[in-house]
């Protein structure tokens, strides 16, 4: 049964409720948007109710969230007497219409059963990063949800919807609102301490250690070409003339025509000699789609993203003179912009210092731009004897640099190896400084800096296990002469394995509690040792085996080993098992179970044991 949590007003009992999931990802203060996508569901929940509590201090207002929340997030009464839904979602890319649908219908369902006691004048959706076109034309217009409405209500509930339900569904009409990642972020900036408590950056290196990468780039050609793609089965004479033409009146441009068998493609370039050309001019109108479309143009500009407009948010003016071929040049669709960035890597050193020490080092991997802004620059460490990715984002406004990496990529690969990699990563939180040295010319293309933060991405605990348990599974490899691989996931299992292994190799002998076990016997061996159970009761019982571990698909041979089981004792009735026997016996079956428990064990193995004190035994697990 689901449990319908207890309403919350108060912002620190909010602040309670996230518990240890905080995850403050990075900001920097010249970003048009926050990072929403990188905070946990229930950090952008919270984040919304202290941000509507900020905003309106004199209402009510309470959060809900998490399991049970019957559909509503947030709840705001609101002083002029109405009440407001919030629902909040956060996801990766843009939501889709159909979590909106369903969202939609469970409102209406609970609404209607009175879940939520109170039907909402408004209904808000505030959503991270973006909604699809179809999602915000459901919102946009009512209308569209009576179409539907029956069809969503029915996969929602997994039957037929009541009349009375389908009733209500269909009269009930709230005001749907919407408000997404740039709204929010808007929103928020008048409140610093709040963005704050949810993001951070980071000062990690200065700027002037860029200067010899920003250097190789000015030595790389940039080239300006448009493509165009006419109408015309054939590059003609007349096609030529037309080319011949447009260069005409378009000094400075040079018109070129590339035909396979199904498209004949035009390319528009600037002469050597003309410098630079301006093609055309790309227009952001004054409306909520153009505004969209001119902060994702900023994006591209300051911080080097790759965006695309969609055709209501920009409009494109030629500035040239275009050969009339028939039919128009191009058609105006998604307009994908995508910054000039070559594929340029560098190879480097990646060291790590302590008191101008190297305490840690990467011999060999790769640095490598990954984009360019005006504001920003963003590139990466990887490939190479690096296993995983270090990420740096440096500001030119800031004069600073946040530095995460982007997983460890250690499945599959040989301990040392992994433990390399491992080691690099901690060695950089505890002691905080990297370097980065080019091979080509051994410049410095990093400077010593500090790189641990609170603000950063990296995980003391995740690396420090990692440690201790490739520790141990170097260790195995050596005990037995084998090569095991670094696994793809570490359970509990896995490394309660790995201790009994390398516990058994320590002390030679382990003690463990009470267990079972299922011993073979002729009828007749079998009626024997009844008789004993039968006459003494409990006793200690001693047996020499072969035991063999299985460890991440790896049989590993523990070798002879003494088992001492104290307190032996029958698990069945002795009645039943001596007449299951006797049976047998005139059957002419030749092995038997008998079936024993015991209160401890102790297993010796004899390649490892030698005569300790009853202190030295190591408490294995239960057996």
């Amino acid at each position: 049964m689901t449990q319908t949590r207890a309403k919350i007003s108060r912002e620190d009992n909010a602040r309670i409720e996230l518990g240890e999931v905080r995850s403050n990802p990075p900001w920097l203060e010249n970003q048009h948007i926050l990072p929403f996508h990188l905070l946990h569901p229930d950090e952008f929940e919270i984040f919304c109710f202290l941000l509507l509590r900020y905003e309106n201090p004199h209402d009510d207002i309470y959060y809900y969230g998490k399991t049970g929340d019957a559909g509503r997030d947030i709840v705001w009464h609101k002083s002029d007497g109405s009440i407001e839904l919030i629902q909040c979602k956060r996801y990766q890319n843009n939501v889709g219409i159909g979590e909106i649908r369903t969202e939609i219908a469970k409102l209406h369902v609970n609404c209607y059963r009175q879940t939520i006691p109170e039907n909402p004048n408004s209904v808000a959706f505030y959503i991270v990063p973006d909604l699809t076109a179809p999602a915000q034309d459901l919102i946009d217009y009512p209308s569209k949800w009576l179409e539907i409405a029956e069809d969503v209500l029915r996969g929602y509930l997994n039957e037929q919807p009541s009349e009375g339900i389908l009733e209500f569904a269909l009269s009930w009409r709230p005001k749907f609102s919407k408000q997404m990642a740039v709204e929010l972020t808007q929103r928020a900036k008048k409140y610093q301490g709040l963005i704050e408590e949810f993001f951070g950056y980071k000062k990690v290196i200065d700027t002037t250690a860029l200067e010899p990468i920003l250097a190789k780039l000015e030595e790389i050609q940039k080239s300006q070409t448009i493509f165009l793609q006419p109408d015309a089965s054939n590059a003609t004479v007349a096609l030529q003339n037309a080319l011949r033409k447009a260069e005409t009146e378009n000094q400075g441009l040079l018109f070129s025509v590339n035909q396979t068998s199904q498209i004949t493609t035009i390319s528009v370039s600037a002469e050597p000699s003309a410098g630079s050309a301006q093609f055309g001019n790309l227009i952001f109108p004054e409306t909520e789609a153009g505004n969209q479309g001119l902060e994702k143009f900023r994006l591209l500009v300051e911080e080097g993203r790759q965006v695309e407009l969609e055709p209501d948010e920009y409009n494109w003016r030629w500035n040239i003179n275009l050969p009339e071929i028939g039919s128009s040049p191009f058609r105006i669709t998604t307009l994908k912009l995508i910054p000039n960035v070559p594929e340029y890597q560098i190879p480097c050193m990646l060291e790590v210092l302590q008191d101008n020490k190297v305490v840690s080092r990467v011999p060999f991997a790769y640095f490598r731009i990954l984009r360019i802004g005006t504001k920003e620059i963003e590139f990466c460490i990887s490939g190479g004897q690096l296993q995983g990715e270090l990420l740096f984002v440096s500001s030119f406004e800031r004069d600073n640099t946040l530095l995460t990496y982007k997983g460890l990529s250690l499945y599959s690969i040989p301990v040392k190896q992994a433990k390399s990699s491992i080691e690099l990563m901690l060695s950089l939180y505890r002691h905080g400084k990297v370097r980065v040295i080019s091979l080509e010319d051994e410049a410095v293309l990093i400077k010593p800096i500090e790189a641990n933060d609170a603000s950063s991405n990296f995980n003391k605990e995740e690396f420090e296990n990692a440690i201790r348990f490739l520790e141990k599974l170097d260790k195995i490899n050596q005990a037995f002469n084998l090569k095991l691989l670094y696994p793809e996931n570490i359970s509990a299992e896995i490394e309660e394995q790995a201790d009994s292994i390398l516990n058994s190799i320590r002390k030679g002998k382990i003690k463990r509690t009470g267990g079972t076990v299922s011993l073979s016997y002729t009828p007749e061996q079998a009626l024997e040792i009844l008789n004993i159970f039968e006459k003494d009761g409990n006793f200690k019982l001693t047996m020499t085996t072969e035991i063999e571990y299985s460890f991440l698909d790896q049989k590993i041979d523990m070798g002879e080993t003494d088992i001492t089981l104290e307190n032996v004792s029958l698990m069945d009735d002795s009645e039943s098992i001596r007449a299951a026997f006797i049976e047998a016996r005139d059957s002419g079956v030749e092995k038997v179970d008998i079936r024993l428990k015991c209160t401890s064990s102790v297993e010796s193995y004899r390649r490892w044991f030698q005569e300790n004190t009853e202190e030295n035994l190591v408490d294995g697990s239960s057996g």
